[in-house]
């Protein structure tokens, strides 16, 4: 009887491995067949020129739809138009609203898919309805299944001025093969969106980023301190920032999926100090002080006061209306300048920064930023 037990728990876990390695291998095939190479879109429409003071704006639209991925989503339109088209570009007008109230010269986007509502179009839409006329879009690597359903995402930098340059640095080649790599495969790979605009013919870069939003893998490094994925990700942005603003000084935008350091002991809501452990933005602080560059920040970095941007999921029929639930203190996106004392000709005084959380316009609240162009 024990032998005939023993018999069918080894058949089940053989079942269970062959079955686990069948899924996989599916999976990579339908990833490998389906891959298409990254997408930089760039479209201006007229020139207007910066001003010496202008607001700027960082949001995760995650659709406008105030949700993650669904599993509605695996099905083309129509249905999937039926179920969230008309209902969730309520967020995306009352964003647009918003960009347009608060006079915003420049945006960085963030997770536009590349199905249903979150179209590679979508920068196209917004230019169309307001004051940011010119737009670049950068894809991730996208990934087709089966021809129809996609499960990939963008980023997108919105511009008064016309955008001089825009390219697409993935970051994913300096990471160590983890869960992590697996995922991207399949959902794409984070990487940094550069554009370029000009401030009295002076070159402004703009950084435009989505970060990795878990930490799949640990790596020791020689001095015995532990390194992780998002870490590395921080390290390549802030090496590739400190070489480009050699040129020129540079504006930030992002969803860093990374708190500031004074946060990281807080309880959340979605999940207690899920950020312990991290040397994020210390990474960044490294770099930047062997480069002998300056960070403004507005005081997100050492404040354990500061209002948070994301605020976890939003019903699609309460997308643009009036938020209830205004903070739960994780704060995610983040806008920073940065420039080179010794170099730049012009320096971008960070003078404020401001959460928009009076509406839902997705999962995360925008996040504006004052800033005043100064001669050096």
């Amino acid at each position: 009887m024990t032998r005939t037990i023993f018999s069918i728990i080894k058949c089940g876990l053989r079942s269970l491995i062959y079955s686990s390695i069948t899924a996989g291998a599916l999976a990579a095939v339908f990833a490998y067949g389906g891959y298409q190479p990254q997408k930089i879109e760039t479209e201006n429409k007229q020139n207007r020129p910066l001003e010496q003071t202008i607001t700027v704006m960082s949001a995760n639209i995650a659709a406008c739809r105030g949700r993650p991925f669904s599993f509605w989503d695996l099905f083309p339109n129509p249905v999937t138009t039926w179920r969230h088209g008309g209902i969730s570009y309520n967020g995306c007008k009352k964003l647009e609203q918003l960009i347009n109230e608060y006079n915003i010269s420049l945006a960085g986007l963030q997770e536009i898919e590349q199905n249903d509502v979150r179209e590679e179009h979508q920068p196209q839409l917004f230019s169309n309805y307001t004051r940011l006329i010119n737009y670049s879009f950068a894809s991730n690597i996208t990934h087709y299944f089966m021809a129809r359903w996609f499960l990939a995402d963008g980023n997108a930098v919105l511009s008064q001025p016309s955008i001089e340059t825009s390219r697409w640095i993935p970051l994913e080649p300096e990471k160590p093969f983890s869960w992590g790599t697996i995922f991207d495969y399949l959902v794409g790979t984070e990487g940094i969106q550069h554009a370029t605009v000009k401030y009295r013919q002076q070159i402004i870069n703009i950084i435009n980023v989505h970060l990795s939003n878990h930490e799949f893998t640990e790596r020791k490094l020689s001095t015995g301190r532990i390194q992780r994925e998002r870490e590395m990700e921080f390290r390549q942005i802030f090496e590739y920032a400190a070489k480009i603003t050699r040129q020129g000084p540079t504006i930030i935008f992002g969803d860093w999926n990374s708190v500031p350091p004074s946060l990281r002991t807080k309880e959340f809501l979605h999940a207690e100090s899920k950020y312990l452990g991290e040397y994020t933005w210390e990474a960044a602080a490294e770099i930047i002080a062997r480069e002998g560059l300056v960070l403004e920040h507005g005081g997100v970095l050492v404040n354990n006061n500061i209002a948070g941007s994301y605020h976890g999921e939003v019903p699609t029929s309460k997308l643009g209306l009036p938020c209830g639930k205004k903070d739960i203190g994780e704060r995610i996106d983040m806008i920073f300048t940065l420039y080179d004392p010794l170099r730049n000709k012009i320096i971008p005084r960070l003078l404020s920064t401001t959460v928009l959380n009076e509406y839902l316009v997705s999962d995360h609240y925008p996040v504006i930023a004052e800033i005043r162009f100064e001669e050096n």
